[in-house]
């Protein structure tokens, strides 16, 4: 596959466009490299960190959401007074454009949930949940990690599927009661 770069034909869109073209993007190749050393050593600490900290406290569940829509509304209304004192939580607060935690995130827990594992830069309105077992402090995308996006006004797209927000609900709930009961 070839990138094709055509200059602009209007001769004062030329210095932005070479500003983007030599300046620009080399650098967030660089810096996206960069991070990938960074982001695997996060990973491979996270065993560690939830062996060692989260354990003797009972936390067994992170969840992380973006305010402002009605799944992130079931999660702080339902889940985390239900099952509250087993659950990690960060939410990003648009208003205050900072975001609100359930405790000190010393271990940098935002960067590798959200961006490390799961891969999002952009802020999309989404729900995150992670889980581990007694028997399996590994936490990846592909088995223990969820991702609830929402795509539409009243619809929630998890692992490819269109998803009612009431379905959603559920597969949350089911998801953090599941977690919950398999250290009983």
């Amino acid at each position: 596959m070839a990138l094709h770069i055509n200059a602009p034909k209007n001769i004062f869109l030329m210095p932005f466009f070479v500003v983007l073209v030599i300046i620009v993007v080399p650098f967030a190749l660089f810096f996206s490299l960069a991070r990938l050393p960074f982001a695997k050593r996060r990973i491979e600490k996270l065993p560690e960190m939830l062996k060692n900290d989260w354990l003797p406290r009972k936390k067994y569940i992170y969840i992380g959401l973006n305010g402002g829509f009605a799944l992130s509304d079931f999660v702080k209304d339902k889940i985390l007074p239900s099952y509250g004192n087993h659950i990690i939580w960060d939410e990003w607060d648009a208003e205050q454009n900072e975001w609100r935690k359930s405790e000190p995130d010393d271990s940098r827990r935002v960067i590798t949930f959200w961006q490390d594992i799961g891969r999002d830069f952009d802020g999309d309105p989404m729900i995150i949940v992670a889980t581990y077992k007694p028997d399996d402090f590994t936490i990846t995308a592909e088995n223990n990690f969820y991702q609830f996006w929402l795509y539409e006004d009243d619809v929630v797209r998890f692992k490819g599927e269109d998803l009612k927000v009431e379905e959603a609900e559920k597969k949350i709930e089911d998801i953090v009661e599941k977690a919950v009961h398999s250290w009983s």
